[in-house]
């Protein structure tokens, strides 16, 4: 999810998927080795609007490519194979292969964000807003059908960051009910749904899966005040909801996604404008206990939603 320290505690409005909002991210973590690092990174003009487009990295920062030339494209995910990415570029849900060939749009009717793959590669979350609000559906690529997970009766509460666990058995997403944001899981098919987070007055964003699917990596945040009290990155655990603070963040710490291998979390540091040079902004990770703190893109606040390349 892209926005602002200041647009931190504006997530309910992140939920209202249309024209021109900003497009919450929904990346998930497969086990395996550690690869390449897929990225958004965000360019200023002077009198134009921003552009954005994907990249990749190494862990550490070096041998970037680029793989969109648009000026559009956000919310990159790897496929559990590490072979494909799903992308947003203009409300569509896109794929391509980790090369940026052969791009292919499988979802475009209404406004579309946040993909995240099944394990199996053959399907893909997502949210829309189709009517009733922004929802999660998920699309058979195989069929060419789509799906409806989080509508049924539940029109009121918006829906959005889904995320495929890695057994693909729940599908982890964000859920909004009255301007407090919540994590839950929902089985694929709209069963079985569940609330995993439920503190007050505190708002959980931006979940991924660890690789054991045992836990959830989050952002939190205190927006009691009328603005971003204070933040931060925890885990819970899914079976018991026992929580874990991993970085005591300012506000500006967002989309936590774990390493392929379980040890790490990497996330986005954000300080200053979109696109613009700021001391402390980047993409670092940092061991799962809160150690070892080590940037990956830094320099700059204009790298946004990581996701990281599973190789097995």
């Amino acid at each position: 999810m892209r926005t602002t320290a200041r647009g931190a505690v504006a997530v309910t409005a992140l939920l209202l998927v249309g024209a021109g909002s900003a497009a919450p991210s929904a990346e998930a973590t497969f086990a395996g080795d550690n690869g390449r690092v897929v990225y958004e990174q965000v360019t200023r003009h002077t009198g134009a609007p921003d552009t954005s487009d994907i990249y990749t990295a190494g862990i550490h920062g070096r041998d970037r490519v680029r793989l969109t030339t648009s000026g559009t494209a956000t919310s990159p995910t790897w496929s559990r194979s590490g072979r494909r990415i799903a992308y947003v570029d203009q409300g569509a849900v896109m794929l391509m292969a980790r090369s940026g060939r052969n791009k292919v749009r499988v979802v475009g009717t209404g406004y579309n964000t946040s993909p995240t793959w099944a394990p199996g590669g053959g399907k893909i979350a997502f949210v829309s807003d189709r009517g009733l609000g922004a929802q999660v559906y998920v699309y058979d690529l195989r069929r060419n059908t789509t799906t409806p997970v989080t509508v049924k009766g539940r029109a009121n509460a918006r829906a959005g960051e889904p995320v495929w666990s890695p057994a693909g058995d729940k599908i982890a997403f964000v859920r909004d009910t009255g301007g407090q944001s919540d994590l839950w899981t929902v089985r694929p098919d709209g069963t079985d749904l569940a609330r995993i987070t439920t503190t007050d007055v505190v708002s959980e964003i931006s979940p991924d899966w660890s690789p054991d699917g045992r836990r959830l990596v989050y952002y939190r945040y205190d927006g009691s005040g009328g603005g971003c009290v204070t933040g931060g990155i925890f885990t819970v655990r899914v079976a018991d909801g026992r929580k874990t603070e991993v970085v005591d963040t300012p506000c500006s710490d967002l989309d936590p996604r774990w390493s392929p291998d379980g040890r790490r979390i990497m996330w986005q540091v954000q300080n200053g404008p979109a696109g613009g040079k700021a001391r402390g902004a980047g993409i670092y990770t940092v061991r799962v206990n809160g150690t070892d703190r080590r940037g990956v893109l830094t320099g700059a606040n204009r790298w946004f939603e990581p996701d990281w390349q599973s190789r097995r």
